[in-house]
């Protein structure tokens, strides 16, 4: 966790998750924000671990489109929070959080519900169980 951040004096661009790597809260996303520094999590950051599990283990696809399906994957991920966070004038902690919202639950809170085939093709409605 980043629990102290001198968002003034950082001198990067980008701010990108390892495992377990999220801001402390999401006033410095936003302090981050103003100053036109990117923060991507570690859930995206790290999506491909995920992804290799579905593609290798799952869909028995050869390491090769393996490879190439995770980057796919993670560049429209990527690709889809950017535009998000750019097109509503939002924080990039905020955008990703909308968007992982969007492709988990849809428009169900009551289930899960995983819309987007084309980055999750496996996936499936669910009722949550106890």
């Amino acid at each position: 966790v980043v629990k102290s951040i001198d968002v003034e004096n950082v001198r990067f661009k980008i701010l990108c998750g390892a495992a377990n790597n999220q801001l402390q809260n999401p006033v410095t996303g936003h302090l981050l924000h103003r100053r036109g520094i990117v923060y991507c999590p570690d859930y995206i950051s790290n999506m491909g671990g995920v992804c290799s599990i579905q593609y290798l283990e799952v869909e028995k696809f050869s390491r090769e489109k393996t490879i190439k399906k995770i980057k796919r994957t993670v560049r429209k991920m990527l690709g889809t929070t950017f535009r998000t966070a750019f097109r509503r004038r939002i924080p990039f902690n905020a955008a990703v959080d909308h968007v992982v919202d969007q492709i988990v639950w849809g428009n169900s809170i009551d289930g899960l519900n995983f819309p987007n085939r084309k980055i999750f093709p496996l996936t499936y409605t669910m009722e949550l169980s106890d």
